[in-house]
């Protein structure tokens, strides 16, 4: 039933193949992929893919991409974020370790938190 798209000809079509295409295209099913931006597991693997995504954007590879990264970035800009809260983010998206984010928010903020204490107030 499907072709590669340069042989796609109207007059190479039969009824029944045109009906099944149909039924593909019109079959109610839900979504393999979604993409809920209030289930904390999505919104952690969007977050750690926000600078590619950035790279997508400024290369103008998808206009999707850009408007995921708009969106993301409206609503950390929006978010009740602490300052603390706002950092810890910041370096999550940079791709910094636990480790490191700990030592830099204890340091810059005069903390002791721990590498749990991150990971835990990431998610």
């Amino acid at each position: 039933m499907f072709r590669p798209f340069d042989e796609i000809r109207p007059d190479r079509y039969e009824e029944k193949d045109l009906e099944q295409v149909s039924q593909v295209l019109w079959a109610k099913r839900d979504a393999p992929v979604k993409l809920d931006l209030r289930n904390g597991f999505v919104m952690q693997n969007v977050v750690e893919h926000v600078e590619d995504m950035r790279e997508a954007r400024e290369r103008q590879w998808d206009g999707c991409t850009g408007a995921l990264v708009d969106l993301i970035e409206y609503y950390i800009a929006v978010a009740d974020l602490s300052d603390v809260e706002r950092r810890i983010l910041t370096l999550k998206i940079k791709g910094k370790k636990n480790e490191e984010i700990a030592r830099d928010v204890n340091a810059r903020y005069n903390k002791t938190y721990n590498i749990n204490y991150i990971s835990t107030i990431y998610c």
